[in-house]
This record gives structure tokens, C-alpha cells and sequence, in this order.
């Protein structure tokens, strides 16, 4: 049966951007107040975004991205929910609120802080920052005294939003690390350090790290850019709290609006300021709280070449008929001509979809097969 959608979700769809053509394409950039942003063809363009976020990461393989995000609560304190959106879907599906067992054994209510998608021989593993700040909430009882859930990488369950431990930072060194910007580049699990106490002979250094869930460790790959070098960004550029891997770089997303979002180049082994990306954000008080970032330049791959409008094989096109039998075999039933063409419109090898729909509508409009 098809489901009802608004025309609001229908437009939003219908926006969504379709090839990857300049330098930083498929970064993809959020925080608490703007919304969320791909960058396309050298622009910003919006987005599905459904409340304040926290942390994204993104599966290309999929071509799915996660959002970290809260709601509301009846208790009044806002609980840490696991969002996500495929390319081809016209709305955000909430997952789930994060969860995982406190020290006591019971079930608690968390946030993350930082999210990323780490590919893995399996498929790959939803990854998760959770900081000494965020809070935690008997999920059984919200009256209950809450048990600390530690900082420290998690693995999160992609369809409930249940995470178990990779890798939990010990107590004494929880005044080194404060990993709110992570990501992946399908071979490297990247943090940025936002520590501001962290000092060279104390270690936990401000800057960019590769991250070993395995082996415990995190290696410094580059300190922060000073703020001489970095427009407008405060002091030190410390607070780094997004981070887009991918394309032989890692990009920084500062939760400011008046800097850049500013790559370091893996194989010149520094930061390149003549690529630096503007930022998307325009909240009216320059800094926000949290800012994260992502690298899905799959949302950016065109569809292939749609099929013809003449769908029932009837030689009269474009005409109602068309869209009734479209209407019908993508419900299941049945084709009036017995001639009618594959379910999968624009090509692109997943059916039935809802961007099966989207595009043949727009095709039968008059619009193009790839806007």
C-alpha cells in the first residue's frame, strides 16, 4: 500500500542534489541550531533535518546517514535518540533512543556527542562518542537514581540504538580526551581532540588523532591550526566538534559562523587553507554548541537513465493510464496492457522506492530524469 506524503516531504525530496562535481562535495556539515548541510557542486544545500544535531556519520555503501540528535522527554530532560534517512526516502525514521547498561547493570538513557560510520569486513559498525557531560537516565524509571555509563567509543545497534562499549577512556585520563568530532574514511577511524586542559607534557594534545579501538590508542596526526592562521575562530581552535573523512582528507567542522571548514590532506600530511570550504552555518549567535560533519558523496550519484513515460507499453504517452498502472505495480498489482515496464523507473537498482515514484511524477510533469 502507498503511504500518504505531504507536499512538504514530496518538495524536499524532489531537492535532493544529484553529482558530485567540485572539491569537498558530499561534506556534509549540522549543528544544534541550522539544520544539516551537503556540500554540491561547490554550493551548500539543506539537508532533511529533524531537530538539534549532535553527531552524523555516514554509510556510503548504504548511502544512509545516521544523526545523533535528542527529544524530548515526559521527565523533562531531554533523551539522546538515533535518527537516519537513505537516499530515495522521503522522510527521517527515528531508530531509537541510545541506550546502554550502567554500571549497576541497568538499563540507562544516553546522548553521543559524536558519531561515526567505521566499514568494517562485516559491513561496518555505527561508532559513538559519549562524553563525560552527557547525561544518563534509568531507562525503567526515570525516578531511579541514574549509574554512570563511562565516557568512551561505542558500538551502536543500528536498528535499536542499544550500544555496548569499544573502547571506555579510564578514569584518570578522562581530563585528556574530548573526542567530539569523529569519522571514518573507510580505512582510518579519525577524532578531534577538543580537550582545552590538555597540555604537550600532560599528553591529550588539542588536535587531530588517529583513533585504534582495538589497541586502545590514539595517535596525534596534527595539532590544531593556530588561530592566526584560521579566520575567526577563537582562541587555540579548540572547538572542533565535526569531522568529514573521505577524499584523502579531514575535514573540520568548527560549531562557529564566521570561519571555514578547513581539510587536512593525508598525503601532504598537513592542513591546505586554499580549500577551505565557507562555512553553512548562520546562527545569529556565531558560536553553537555542537557542530558535526560527515562524508557521503553517494547522495550526490545520479540515477541512471529513467525509463520511458510510455510505462503501460500502449504507444499514448504521456496519459492518466500511465500513471494508474505506475500506481498499480508499485502496489503490488496488476498491469492493464500485460507490457508494463520494471518497477525500478530511474535505473538506479532499488525497487520499489520511493524515488521510483518521485522521478516518474517528475517525468510525467515534463521535468527531467536527474535534475
Amino acid at each position: 500500500m502507498l503511504r500518504p506524503r505531504s507536499l512538504a516531504a514530496l518538495a524536499l525530496a524532489l531537492a535532493i542534489p544529484a553529482f558530485a562535481q567540485a572539491p569537498g562535495d558530499g561534506v556534509v556539515a549540522g549543528n544544534d541550531v541550522d539544520g544539516t548541510f551537503i556540500r554540491n557542486n561547490g554550493t551548500w544545500e539543506s539537508m532533511p533535518s529533524f531537530g538539534a544535531v549532535f553527531g552524523l556519520a555516514g554509510d556510503n555503501a548504504a548511502c544512509t546517514l545516521y544523526y545523533a540528535s535528542t527529544r524530548p522527554s515526559s521527565f523533562g530532560r531531554s533523551v539522546g535518540v538515533l535518527r537516519k534517512i537513505t537516499r530515495g526516502d522521503l522522510l527521517i525514521t527515528d531508530v531509537g533512543d541510545f541506550s546502554a547498561l550502567g554500571e549497576d547493570g541497568n538499563l540507562m538513557l544516553i546522548t553521543f556527542v559524536g558519531l561515526a560510520f567505521h566499514p568494517t569486513p562485516q559491513g561496518g559498525e555505527l561508532i559513538g562518542y559519549r562524553s563525560v557531560s552527557g547525561g544518563t537516565v534509568n531507562a525503567t524509571d526515570p525516578n531511579l537514581d541514574s549509574t554512570d555509563v563511562p565516557e568512551g567509543f561505542y558500538r551502536i545497534n543500528t536498528t535499536t540504538g542499544f550500544a555496548t562499549p569499544a573502547l571506555i577512556i579510564p578514569t584518570p585520563d578522562r581530563n585528556l580526551w574530548d573526542f567530539g568530532g569523529i569519522d571514518s574514511d573507510g580505512t582510518t577511524l579519525y577524532g578531534a581532540n577538543d580537550n582545552l586542559t590538555a597540555t604537550p607534557s600532560s599528553g591529550g594534545v588539542p588536535g587531530l588523532y588517529r583513533i585504534n579501538l582495538s589497541a586502545g590508542t590514539f595517535t596525534l596526526v596534527s595539532s590544531y591550526p593556530t588561530s592566526a592562521s584560521y579566520p575567526n575562530t577563537g582562541m587555540s581552535v579548540r572547538d572542533i566538534d565535526g569531522l568529514a573523512a573521505g577524499d584523502g582528507r579531514v575535514w573540520l567542522v568548527p560549531d562557529e559562523r564566521l570561519t571555514t571548514v578547513r581539510p587536512f590532506v593525508l598525503a601532504t600530511n598537513a592542513y591546505a587553507a586554499s580549500q577551505d570550504l565557507p562555512t553553512p552555518f548562520v546562527a545569529a549567535n556565531n558560536i553553537v554548541v555542537f557542530s558535526a560533519g560527515a562524508y557521503l558523496p553517494c547522495w550526490l550519484v545520479p540515477a541512471s537513465t529513467c525509463d520511458s513515460i510510455d510505462f503501460n507499453g500502449d504507444g499514448l504517452f504521456p496519459d492518466d493510464s500511465d500513471l494508474v498502472d505506475f500506481l498499480s505495480v508499485l502496489a503490488g498489482g496488476p498491469c492493464s496492457t500485460n507490457t508494463c515496464n520494471d518497477i525500478d523507473f530511474n535505473g538506479d537498482g532499488l525497487f520499489p522506492d520511493d524515488s521510483d515514484l518521485i522521478t516518474f511524477l517528475r517525468v510525467l510533469a515534463g521535468g527531467e530524469c536527474n535534475p
